[in-house]
């Protein structure tokens, strides 16, 4: 089942307002790369504004975007992806309940704190009653919201949905992922990106004449725990669909720097862009990669370089990320 995109937003260190990617600094020296922030006043009242936590803001923020682009006031469905969900309430009501030595705690930094405060105060803010859903499943997060909306889609193709992922990052946190190798210390590993946050929206439906930037044909997710590195999961798979990689113009690849050149060789030595550059790391960066996608798709390549082969033309991007050694996932994006 095609889903067809009509509308995005995007909040992310990556050129998050409009298509100029060369003007934005690729990263080398940042522990943690920060999205660009809009006026959030262009998007929430900035009476609710206040209450907000700012994951929910980027969210609601991104999600709006997505809507005004696609003209589109109410969709029938908001679909979420976020691995680790509000961590800066966590935070707040793991600190009070130390602080308060275990005694009546503020339950409202906990409540706040849940996975699906996101899609729910989405939800709320534009008086959507519709189907809602949040998947919080680590690196596979953004490409199970994917997944999920593709499934409502081919049984109700008229129906308007809206998925996304949002994920933030803090200090702390930033702290526990390099301990565990998920993020990492620029100094001693120059192969890796730094960690990163954002949020991006798209509004999908299964009808052709609501396209305004491309179609999503394909969605696929693998969990390898076994030492089959990323370039033989992609060997495989795509020996398993060589339509697609026979059709694919341009890759980007979410994976580390030296595995740039061989993954070109795969794909007949087509452009592949290393989006991670832009946006950093993090377990919803694939939203971000396909925004990049819908951004090459309506404008072109111009002022686009590349980290190895070469593309002249631009009508199938397929999105591959690699998310902690484990979680790979392939994505199908075209123009027609």
């Amino acid at each position: 089942m095609n889903m067809y995109i009509s509308g995005l937003g995007n909040i992310s260190a990556g050129s998050p307002f409009d298509n100029d990617f060369q003007n934005n600094k690729a990263i080398n020296d940042s522990r943690i790369l920060h999205p660009v922030e809009p006026q959030y006043k262009d998007y929430i009242d900035p009476k609710i504004s206040r209450r907000l936590s700012r994951i929910i803001k980027m969210g609601l923020a991104s999600a709006k975007m997505a809507l005004n682009d696609a003209s589109v006031d109410i969709p029938d469905g908001i679909i979420t992806g976020t691995a680790i969900g509000c961590i800066e309430d966590t935070e707040k009501f793991l600190n009070s309940v130390i602080e308060g030595h275990e005694e009546l705690p503020s339950p409202s930094a906990f409540i706040s704190s849940t996975h699906n405060s996101i899609s729910s105060q989405i939800a709320i803010a534009l008086k959507c009653h519709g189907y809602n859903s949040t998947f919080s499943s680590r690196g596979f997060s953004f490409e199970s919201a994917l997944m999920d909306a593709m499934m409502q889609i081919d049984e109700k193709p008229g129906l308007k949905f809206l998925a996304g992922s949002v994920d933030e990052l803090t200090d702390k946190l930033a702290d526990i992922l390099e301990n565990f190798e998920i993020a990492f210390n620029l100094n001693l590993n120059k192969n890796k990106f730094p960690y990163g946050e954002g949020a991006a929206f798209f509004l999908l439906s299964g009808e052709k004449k609501n396209m305004r930037y491309g179609k999503i044909s394909s969605v696929k997710m693998i969990y390898n725990n076994s030492d089959e590195n990323i370039l033989d999961v992609i060997e495989n798979y795509y020996n398993d669909n060589k339509s697609i990689k026979d059709k694919t113009d341009l890759v980007l690849f979410g994976g580390e720097i030296d595995e740039v050149i061989p993954v070109s060789k795969i794909f007949a030595d087509c452009g592949v862009i290393l989006f991670k550059k832009y946006c950093g790391e993090y377990f919803t960066s694939t939203s971000y990669a396909l925004y990049f996608a819908c951004m090459l798709l309506k404008n072109g390549l111009k002022n686009i370089s590349f980290d190895a082969g070469n593309s002249t033309t631009v009508s199938k991007i397929v999105l591959i990320n690699k998310f902690n050694n484990k979680y790979y996932s392939f994505v199908t994006v075209e123009n027609d």
